[in-house]
């Protein structure tokens, strides 16, 4: 296979998984770690990836978000994880603002056996989660978003300016240490902006392939974040880094069947 062809499949590979690791590329190709690193240094001097530690990410500031019945699959066992280890963070009696996200709904599953929580969201499909419940539920209305059954523009940011909450539980597009917590869609990115602003604590919940990712829209800088709850793939040198910075890193349990 000629460099140019391997270039190509490489790319192939970042854009199913947003994240490729050079051992992914010797394994796949049989080339060494040294054709490997140039490789990817040659498609970041083309403006088409980031090299990262140990690989290399997507360069997706343009690019569209996944469809929900992708993001629903993608990750799914270390989302319900990272949900689980969230909800261990949720107090009986808290106020809590649950965030748009495959992720963020599987803290709310977790947390229907909680009592006196308060909860404000702008998911309909958190709502659907937590009707039926003992949750003290509050819906944000706006502008409908069909795709992910959300809530956005400014009649959730007016309701929002309404209320203060123990914990704001948020989501994220893509997340870097230079620039940090990022989205695809401005509107949802200014949700949960205010969402910040409005809560005496914020926790970030993101499974490890959004680490080393830019979206299309700035939420707010790392340094906003009280606690980032993550999943045990999370690449080392950036754990260390979060750390370095005094950001507190929970690692969702690893499943027995992983």
């Amino acid at each position: 296979m000629i460099s140019r062809e391997r270039h190509q499949k490489i790319l192939d590979m970042m854009q199913k998984t947003k994240v490729v690791k050079i051992t992914d590329i010797t394994s796949t190709f049989g080339v060494s770690t040294e054709t490997a690193r140039r490789d990817l240094h040659i498609l970041e001097s083309q403006n088409l990836c980031k090299k990262i530690y140990g690989g290399a990410a997507l360069i997706s500031p343009i690019a569209s978000e996944p469809s929900y019945s992708t993001r629903e699959v993608i990750n799914s066992l270390e989302k319900i994880a990272i949900g689980k280890k969230a909800a261990e963070l949720v107090a009986d009696g808290q106020t809590i603002i649950l965030d748009v996200g495959t992720t963020i709904i599987e803290l709310a599953r977790s947390i229907k056996n909680k009592n006196n929580v308060i909860v404000l969201t702008n998911s309909l499909s958190i709502v659907n989660e937590l009707a039926n419940t003992d949750i003290n539920l509050h819906i944000m209305g706006g502008k409908l978003n069909p795709s992910f059954l959300s809530m956005s523009g400014s009649l959730t940011l007016s309701a929002l300016k309404q209320f203060f909450v123990d914990i704001a539980f948020i989501g994220a597009g893509g997340i870097t240490l230079q620039d940090g917590i990022s989205d695809y869609n401005i509107e949802e990115a200014q949700v949960r902006k205010f969402s910040i602003e409005r809560a005496n604590k914020t926790i970030l919940l993101a499974d490890s392939s959004k680490f080393g990712i830019n979206a299309f829209a700035m939420v707010s800088p790392l340094e906003e974040v009280d606690v980032i709850v993550t999943d045990w793939k999370i690449c080392p040198k950036v754990l260390a880094d979060l750390r370095e910075r005094k950001i507190e890193v929970l690692i969702a349990d690893k499943p027995d069947e992983v």
